[in-house]
């Protein structure tokens, strides 16, 4: 081995095995477990005529995350080289659609999901504790008759607080952004919980063989077909 090859080697800074078996599990559940779970069933209930077709939208479209699990695990297998989908593309398709992937995620993928998932929790805080307007005379302000930044200020304040904060515990280390996600992940398993549980309990007793059949009968299989493929599409 040369002594060039051998500092090159040395340079490399090593990623930290910080994060233990428990804390793995509940990162990959929390990323599964997106935030939007508590948004999507009311758009999954339009799309459907009932309960069973919306467990049977959210068991196929579980069984089509899992094969693409199984798919990044192979990829995983590949290469010990951080860098995930990056990675995986690099070794698939060349460092051309790598680095394609890759801006395109730093610059819009990555930070519109972030951006969106934190205006998502806002609304959700909003709903339970009203939040300020604080900016509220400038509403009607707008940037070509599309775009009203003012609007909902004080939602739109909390977001970007909530990205700071994020941002500022991960910056501050791995093992306390996965303690941070530890709680996060078991506060979401936590509230499908009581969904489940609420569902069970207060749930009133509905004819709903009739009701399919006169959704069947009135629409069309095709109809349904299309409302069950809308309802998978809002669950993956």
């Amino acid at each position: 081995m040369s002594d060039t090859q051998t500092a090159t080697d040395r340079s490399k800074i090593p990623l930290n095995r910080a994060l233990g078996l428990p804390t793995a599990i509940l990162l990959v559940a929390g990323i599964v477990i997106g935030s939007g779970v508590f948004k999507k069933i009311t758009p999954m209930a339009q799309s459907l005529p009932d309960a069973p077709w919306i467990v049977i939208a959210w068991i196929v479209a579980g069984l089509m995350a899992l094969c693409g699990a199984f798919s990044y695990a192979g990829l995983a297998s590949l290469t010990k080289e951080s860098g995930g989908t990056y990675e995986y593309l690099r070794l698939c398709f060349g460092d051309f659609f790598s680095f394609l992937f890759g801006w395109s995620i730093f610059i819009i993928g990555g930070s519109g999901s972030i951006a969106a998932l934190a205006f998502i929790f806002s609304q959700s805080i909003n709903t339970v504790f009203p939040i300020p307007d604080p900016l509220h005379a400038y509403n009607s302000f707008s940037l070509g008759h599309f775009i009203y930044p003012f609007a909902s200020s004080g939602i739109k304040i909390l977001a970007v607080l909530t990205i700071c904060i994020l941002t500022w515990i991960n910056y501050r280390g791995v093992r306390k952004g996965g303690t941070l996600n530890n709680v996060i992940t078991l506060a979401k398993i936590t509230g499908i919980a009581v969904l489940i549980v609420a569902g069970l309990i207060f749930a009133s007793p509905q004819h709903a063989g009739d009701e399919t059949t006169n959704f069947t009968s009135n629409t069309g299989n095709a109809a349904l077909l299309s409302g069950l493929f809308a309802a998978m599409l809002s669950a993956l």
